[in-house]
């Protein structure tokens, strides 16, 4: 009887792992279809790199990348592409900014802009804002363009959303933020098709 059971045990040990062994493989193949499916873009405003300094230690034959570049040195980064809204690269802008941004992308994408984004003399924007999101299908994501200054502090940026059902195309988005210091309003909103 004791070796029906340890032959059970080790049984159920086998079957347990050979399941998270799979279960394994699943997720890296899906998220190798998911990285492979991003069209991805050096970024053009870094030029190329040289090689990256480095310093010998002694006792060995490895070499060691020394971990801080010196000025003007940056090595080249990659970003993904993203249709209509180009190489979503955010770096040069501040955290305070992009936070703004991101709610008001989340606000969209909940169907829901509130009136605390947009400055009193535009009070009418969440309304006719609302009004045309309410009218589409489930939104599940929305994905921003990399902010472009129109004029001295005002932004436009491009939004992309995308519907539950896939098959159902939706309108993009612009936007137009003016920042003042760190005060931040949404001052436009055009739905293109």
């Amino acid at each position: 009887m004791n070796i029906h059971k340890r032959l059970n045990s080790a049984l159920i040990i086998v079957i347990l792992s050979s399941l998270m062994v799979s279960g394994e493989t699943v997720a890296r193949q899906r998220i190798e279809q998911h990285l492979l499916s991003i069209e991805w873009e050096e970024n053009s405003l870094l030029g190329a790199h040289g090689t990256v300094p480095s310093i010998s230690m002694t006792g060995g034959t490895e070499t060691f990348p020394i971990t801080q570049h010196p000025e003007g040195n940056m090595l080249p980064t990659i970003y993904p592409r993203y249709k209509n809204l180009g190489v979503l690269d955010y770096s040069g802008f501040d955290e305070p900014f992009m936070t703004f941004i991101d709610k008001v992308t989340q606000s969209l994408r909940q169907k829901n802009l509130s009136v605390e984004y947009v400055p009193q003399t535009h009070l009418f924007l969440p309304v006719i804002a609302n009004y045309r999101l309410q009218k589409l299908p489930e939104i599940t994501e929305v994905r921003f363009s990399r902010p472009v200054m129109v004029d001295d502090n005002t932004y436009s940026i491009l939004l992309t959303m995308t519907a539950a059902d896939t098959d159902t195309e939706l309108p993009d988005i612009e936007i137009e933020v003016v920042r003042k210091e760190d005060l931040f309003e949404l001052v436009a909103i055009k739905f293109r098709k």
